[in-house]
């Protein structure tokens, strides 16, 4: 019942995961594509001295980086996240597997005590 559980919360914590790095190989194809976009518009810009085009550019280009960020932080941010979980259920399989011996040996005195008692 725990295992179940445990998996159903970790599907719903991270149903996209694959998407997620997809998104992030596009990102990094967008942000090559929309810089040498912006390198020449800039190059143009600047050959005829049209510096309002030119910082309009720039801030267009800063923008475009950052909200790239943003979504390259989010997805770092929900890994982080599913690893801390990991690392905490790590924790608990670790902390029971240590208590499994002595488990074991109850259980065995308990089974001869029952035997014993039995006509």
């Amino acid at each position: 019942m725990k295992k179940e559980q445990d998996e159903t919360e970790e599907n719903q914590a991270n149903p996209n995961m694959e998407e997620d790095f997809e998104d992030i190989e596009k990102l990094g194809y967008n942000s090559d594509k929309a810089f040498f976009s912006y390198l020449g518009s800039a190059y143009s810009s600047f050959l005829s001295g049209d510096d309002a085009l030119y910082t309009s550019l720039e801030d267009t280009l800063v923008q475009n980086f950052e909200s790239g960020n943003l979504s390259v932080e989010r997805a770092l941010s929900q890994i982080s996240n599913d690893n801390e979980l990991l690392r905490t259920e790590c924790d608990e399989l670790e902390k029971m597997s240590t208590a499994l011996p002595e488990l074991e040996k109850r259980e065995a005195e308990v089974s001869e005590r029952i035997t014993a008692s039995e006509p």
